[in-house]
């Protein structure tokens, strides 16, 4: 690729260095130049179309890499919020081990109580047992009234229920820590499964991150290299635009010289024996044109008829899109002496894929503050550029088939405050 886009560069610098070669004047007839010129045109369409493709790759490759850059920064976001989530996760799981290692801590101490409290019961009893049952009658007979004797009986019977009940309280205590504990377990097993599931959803989004990215860089270095193209084609496109300006050029002095050679060969026939001059005046510019009542001269001197008028056309009875000039063709001629309808200052005078090679000329104001302007499209050679002053009748461009057009003619608008008008309404064939 990288070789393809030298070889583009190199071609262009050649064609631009060739213009730079001197054209013999009259070198070349009309019919020579026309041809080179229909040629270069036809070279100039093949790369507009190719650039305009190129251009639309580019497009859609940026818009691949903004996809992707936006597909990345919303991965990121979620990253964020699943980063977030196991983090509280996490810190969940350490409070849960805390809390189960203090309910260990409680439930070995209670154990070790009930344990020493079990014991001391069970030396208690021990003790009982080896006094035998005379022990226990000799503390109560020793009783020297009733009352002392129910008294007594009722401390030996309290302290084997405390004893066991204290048992009983431990036991229970214990059983409790434990549900507390095995409750904690649970809730730590139940957040650890949630954790599993986001490292999961984490590693999907990572991968997925990780992708974007591979696309990104690919279409990032895809947009390298065709911008690199395009910028070859630019270079061509403007290499073969000088060409075909200087063929414009070569086309235009000839054109002038054989007018001059025919109007100084009319001059000569129209002469006098006595030398006297052809004499009378005419209301027509020096275009040949005649000036409208509203001050305007017909654009294309040389031809009078209209194609294509202002309005809807209707062609077959179908009402199509609105014509917003009027066609004026010249036949098969290209070339043909387009010129200015009125005195003015061009504002425009390039290409588009709709007009072709068009000029727009701006007029000014009247007297009411209405501004005007003209337009003329689709011709083969622009003779003037933005900002040259021009007078009405001046040669501004050759007649074409550039853009989108059927047959040579110029297309001719008159616009009012920016808005298009009927221009039969301003200038007459």
């Amino acid at each position: 690729m990288k070789r393809k886009l030298c070889r583009r560069v190199t071609a262009a610098l050649m064609a631009a260095v060739m213009l730079l070669l001197p054209m013999e004047a009259g070198a070349a007839s009309l019919s020579d130049l026309q041809k080179r010129l229909d040629s270069l045109r036809a070279e100039q369409s093949a790369a507009d179309a190719r650039r305009s493709e190129l251009e639309n790759k580019i497009a859609g490759t940026r818009s691949g890499v903004s996809e992707q850059a936006e597909k990345q920064e919303q991965l990121q976001e979620q990253m964020d919020v699943i980063g977030d989530q196991i983090s509280i996760i996490n810190s969940k799981i350490n409070l849960y081990n805390q809390q189960i290692h203090e309910k260990t801590l409680e439930m070995e101490d209670t154990q070790s109580k009930m344990e020493e409290t079990y014991k001391l019961f069970r030396e208690r009893v021990r003790a009982m047992y080896l006094a035998g049952e005379h022990s226990t009658l000799e503390i109560l007979l020793s009783a020297e009234t009733f009352s002392e004797l129910l008294i007594r009986s009722e401390v030996i019977d309290r302290i084997t229920r405390h004893d066991q009940e204290l048992v009983q309280t431990l036991e229970q205590y214990i059983n409790e820590i434990a549900e507390d504990k095995a409750a904690i377990e649970t809730a730590k097993t139940e957040i650890e499964g949630e954790k599993v599931t986001l490292d999961q959803r984490m590693t999907e989004y990572n991968a997925a991150y990780a992708e974007a990215e591979a696309v990104r860089s690919s279409l990032e270095n895809e947009l390298e290299v065709d911008e690199a193209a395009h910028a070859a084609m630019l270079a061509e496109d403007s290499a073969m635009e000088a060409e075909i300006q200087s063929v414009i050029n070569a086309y235009q002095a000839e054109q002038q010289r054989q007018e001059e050679a025919r109007k100084a060969a009319e001059q000569a026939a129209q002469q006098k024996p006595s030398g006297g001059s052809s004499g009378g005046t005419t209301d027509k510019t020096p275009s040949g044109g005649t000036v409208s009542a509203s001050g305007f001269l017909w654009p294309v001197p040389d031809y009078h008829s209209v194609s294509s008028g202002f309005g809807n056309r209707t062609p077959s009875g179908v009402v199509t899109a609105s014509h917003y000039g009027i066609d004026i063709p010249t036949g098969r001629k290209p070339m043909q002496r387009i010129v200015a309808s009125k005195s003015g200052t061009v504002i425009l005078s390039r290409w588009s894929n709709s007009y072709g090679y068009y000029i727009i000329i701006d007029h000014g104001r009247d007297a009411a503050g209405n501004s005007y302007q003209t337009l003329y499209a689709h011709n083969s050679a622009l003779y003037v550029s933005v900002g040259d002053y021009v007078t009405q009748g001046q040669v501004i461009a050759g007649s074409g088939e550039t853009g989108a057009a059927q047959g040579i003619h110029c297309h001719f608008e008159v616009r009012i405050n920016g808005v298009r008008v009927n221009p039969l309404n301003y200038v007459s064939p």
